[in-house]
């Protein structure tokens, strides 16, 4: 017989083991996005950080107990995560104490308080300035509570249950489904008029509360309802399963087989009779309070983005309790009914099997720990970086709005000026505008920007900020850390949008996904970067995720360089757009430093990410898995200087052939002497097509309309011409240079471009001109 002392002096060093692995880690990692989440919304005022709570789909009792205890104990990353170590010490303690309560052996309690910490999730949640560790003290007090109310019901027991209900589903909305469990309990343990009054009374009050809560916007509609149309019961019972699978690997899934046999074995001998009423209250609690979170949040939402395995972080002490009453049960089984000849060596094998399980979990647990240490501190390693790489002027854009770089800056306090970006999706191409242009307002005439991303798809899921920053400069530096991303661009202040695609002959695949549109951004030589924006739609229900591939080949077909992206990434893709609505989406290619002479051509296609199976194309061309979109010459992806983008909208000459993008370098200011360069993007509307060696020019007039400077060249040369009509290019990149003379005036002078026919030299029409106005370029005086 063990004394009672001493099964609680063995529970406190449990306790005091796992506060002691807690503390000595708790700091290892740096907070990540919802832990700064939480302390951003603590130092809000009171009404502010409600409302953000409210927005975050978030009950309000975590928020305020941070509102007061950042006031009290500071921000420092072991003060905002001392809360979830407390709470999870708390959560430890008393399912040893209902395990005694439960099975009615004190000393096993002490096996529900090891088997809870050996938990890589449990261990992890204490070491998060998260809820979590709250939510499972609060399930695990509210249902001892109603253990002592069914035990004796009296008014006051009832009431201090009805307050433990209020605070767990005050502390997170999963809360719900044991509150539900615990109210079918009751009135199926006593089914009787008096039952269902303390039940209707209960619920009244939490009700109330939730009403009180309601009135700030704290439960948006929806919240657990079908995001969708309901999937069928087999997908149904497919995704519940899965999700089911995760929980169980975040807790047990690198334990060995010998030891997850034990844990499983030790679970099942929990249930076998006799049991007692307690006992199957427990079962009942714990199997409920695991399954209608599973069927509902994910199954019936027919999705597993509602669900991780945290969230139902309080179902782990339960089942540990369980499987400390199995290990029991077994050992009095064992020591009951078995020969007394082979009784003290089944005993042995009994708890050697279970040391040595309860070993490898404690090794899984400093597992965890160790690959803790090797992913280091992303958070903290950019802000460092940026500290040292950036300057006075500088822009940082946090996208997603990551409160843990906010957190961090605040610390290490970086020169450059930090700004964050939308939380929200974002699909419009005048999105990115109110972040970029507003932030670029008051610099010189270059400024550098930062974009730090994590998990930029689901905000920016169709690539509108690289966009934007490579359509107007150029990509300097791109690294990523753990899950983040940094990336480093050189804009000019005066930012202009980029040209919107134009439209090309739909190119239809069989899936219902039609190609409208593209444009096209010339690599630059700091990021050799070819952006390519398409635009998309459909016409029918899309099953499934969809992928595109950007190929860029040689003449020969070898393969040169590629890109492969969602379409569109993160939540939002293709199935959910708009039926019939155009949506732009952008992505770079990053082509070889060195290029050899000849064709290169750019295809496009769809696929199927699961089978990786092409998807075909249904018009204009049936049967093809890929299709052409431009040809290029080699000086065409061969990088150029610096340049800038002129505000041209798409220009049709009468022939059909189409101007889409212009750029010019070094800007529109220049020096007698220097040289100007303008690079030119050129297609066709269905119907033309290359049909002869069109003469483009580029000149520079006055105001008079006086010829000043010029560069007339075929926009395809003659040697070239039969490449790109075998090939099916649609689009081109040309070059255009002329020198600014040196006895030119200072002044004004305007950029125009035309095209006439060779040899007549009759200019072709673009409506009622000859040529179209690109801007003005300013000749200025120079040493």
């Amino acid at each position: 017989m063990i004394r009672k002392e001493h099964i609680h002096m063995l529970a406190l060093i449990l306790l005091w083991m796992a506060s002691g692995l807690t503390m000595l880690t708790i700091t290892r990692r740096a907070l990540w996005f919802d832990e700064s989440w939480t302390w951003h919304v603590a130092w809000m005022s009171l009404g502010e950080g409600l409302q953000a709570t409210a927005r975050d789909r978030h009950p309000p009792l975590h928020t305020l107990l941070y509102h007061l205890w950042v006031r009290v104990a500071g921000d420092s990353e072991l003060s905002l995560r001392w809360p979830s170590m407390a709470f999870g010490l708390l959560a430890m303690a008393t399912a040893g104490q209902l395990h005694r309560r439960v099975w009615g052996t004190s000393w096993a309690g002490n096996l529900a308080i090891a088997l809870t910490f050996l938990s890589p999730l449990w261990l992890e949640q204490m070491r998060q300035a998260r809820m979590y560790t709250q939510l499972a003290f609060c399930v695990l007090i509210s249902w001892w509570l109603m253990e002592c109310f069914l035990e004796r019901p009296a008014l006051s027991r009832w009431f201090v249950w009805t307050l433990a209900g209020v605070a767990l589903l005050f502390t997170h909305y999963y809360g719900v489904f044991p509150l539900a469990v615990e109210s079918a309990l009751l009135l199926a343990m006593r089914p009787n008029w008096r039952s269902l009054g303390w039940t209707a009374g209960r619920l009244a009050i939490i009700g109330l509360g939730m009403a009180m809560w309601m009135s700030i916007g704290g439960i948006r509609p929806g919240l657990f309802l079908p995001e969708t149309s309901p999937p069928g019961l087999s997908r149904i019972l497919s995704i519940t399963v899965l999700a089911l699978q995760s929980w169980v690997d975040a807790h047990w899934g690198k334990w060995s087989f010998i030891g997850f046999t034990m844990l499983v074995v030790s679970f099942l001998t929990s249930l076998l009779p006799p049991i007692r009423p307690v006992q199957r209250r427990w079962l009942l609690f714990t199997a409920g309070a695991i399954a209608l979170p599973l069927l509902i949040m994910t199954g019936a939402r027919g999705n597993l983005l509602n669900f991780a395995p945290r969230h139902i972080l309080y179902a782990h002490p339960l089942v540990s309790m369980g499987i400390a009453g199995g290990l029991v049960q077994l050992h009095q089984w064992v020591a009951q009914r078995a020969p007394e000849r082979i009784r003290a060596a089944a005993l042995l094998a009994i708890w050697m099997t279970g040391s040595a399980a309860a070993g490898g979990a404690f090794h899984n647990v400093l597992a965890l720990l160790q690959s803790e240490a090797r992913a280091g501190r992303p958070e903290e390693e950019i802000v460092r970086d940026l500290r040292k790489r950036s300057a006075p002027g500088d822009l940082v854009l946090s996208i997603r709005a990551h409160w843990g770089i906010r957190y961090y800056w605040r610390r290490w306090q970086p020169p450059a000026e930090l700004l964050e970006g939308p939380q929200a999706p974002i699909f419009s191409l005048t999105d990115p505008e109110r972040y970029l242009r507003i932030s670029l307002r008051s610099c010189p005439a270059f400024r550098r920007v930062w974009i730090v991303g994590w998990q930029e798809e689901f905000v920016d899921p169709m690539g509108l900020f690289p966009m934007w920053l490579l359509w107007n400069g150029f990509e300097e530096s791109s690294q990523d850390i753990h899950g983040l991303s940094v990336r480093g661009y050189l804009v000019p202040c005066a930012l202009e949008p980029p040209s919107a695609p134009w439209r090309i002959s739909p190119v239809i695949f069989q899936n219902g996904v039609n190609l409208l549109g593209a444009q096209f951004r010339p690599p630059h030589p700091s990021d050799r970067l070819l952006g390519v924006a398409l635009t998309w739609s459909r016409e029918r229900p899309i099953q499934g995720p969809v992928k595109v591939f950007i190929h860029v080949h040689r003449a020969t077909g070898e393969l040169i360089a590629q890109e492969d992206f969602f379409l569109a990434r993160g939540f939002t893709d293709i199935a959910r757009w708009p039926q019939g609505q155009p949506m732009t989406v952008f992505a770079a290619v990053r082509l070889p430093e060195r290029l050899k002479p000849g064709i290169y051509s750019v295809r496009i296609g769809l696929y199927d990410p699961e089978t990786l199976m092409r998807i075909s194309i249904q018009q204009p061309i049936p049967g093809l898995d890929a299709w052409l979109l431009a040809t290029f010459p080699m000086e065409a992806l061969t990088p150029m200087r610096p340049w800038k983008p002129l505000p041209v909208r798409a220009a049709v000459w009468q022939d059909g052939i189409t101007l889409n993008a212009v750029w010019i370098q070094p800007d529109q200011t220049a020096c007698p002497g220097e040289t100007v360069e303008a690079l030119t993007l050129w297609g066709y509307h269905e119907g033309s097509g290359w049909v002869a060696p069109y003469v483009a020019f580029v000149h520079l007039w006055d105001r008079a309309g006086r010829l000043i400077a010029q560069e007339d060249h075929p926009i395809l040369e003659p040697s070239d011409l039969t490449a790109y009509r075998s090939g099916g290019g649609t689009t081109v990149i040309s070059r255009f240079r002329f020198v600014i003379p040196h006895d030119i005036s200072p002044g004004s002078y305007r950029l125009v471009i035309g095209r006439y026919h060779w040899p007549s030299l009759r200019r072709i029409p673009i409506g009622v001109e000859d040529h179209v106005e690109l801007g003005s370029i300013e000749v200025r005086r120079c040493p």
